[in-house]
């Protein structure tokens, strides 16, 4: 029984290390996103959501807010409304100017 015991530990660590979700460790300045590049995770993190954690780490330094013990989870969480955000002011924008172009016309024609 005490051989089984260091192989039962070690399975149950290899188990808890694959089933853990990689989103929920913290970002460190040390290692980036390094953590969720690995190729042992599987599924690999789709690259959208990895576009969305850099877009927010990128974010946070140009506005000197830190990223430390910030899990990738809460990051992807910013990325993606920093996302809607964009998109919704490019909406935005996109039909004010369209109503500019009409209103120039029709101020054209008269």
């Amino acid at each position: 029984m005490n051989n089984l015991r260091p192989l039962l530990l070690a399975a149950a660590l290899a188990f808890y290390s694959c089933s853990s979700d990689p989103l929920d460790q913290k970002y460190t300045v040390a290692e980036g996103m390094q953590p969720l590049l690995d190729k042992k995770i599987q599924p690999p993190i789709p690259e959208h959501d990895l576009l969305f954690i850099k877009d927010a780490e990128m974010t946070n330094n140009r506005n000197g807010i830190p990223n430390e013990g910030k899990t990738f989870n809460e990051l992807l969480q910013q990325g993606v409304k920093l996302y809607a955000e964009r998109k919704t002011t490019e909406i935005v924008d996109s039909i004010a100017y369209k109503v500019e172009v009409e209103q120039r016309a029709k101020a054209a024609k008269e």
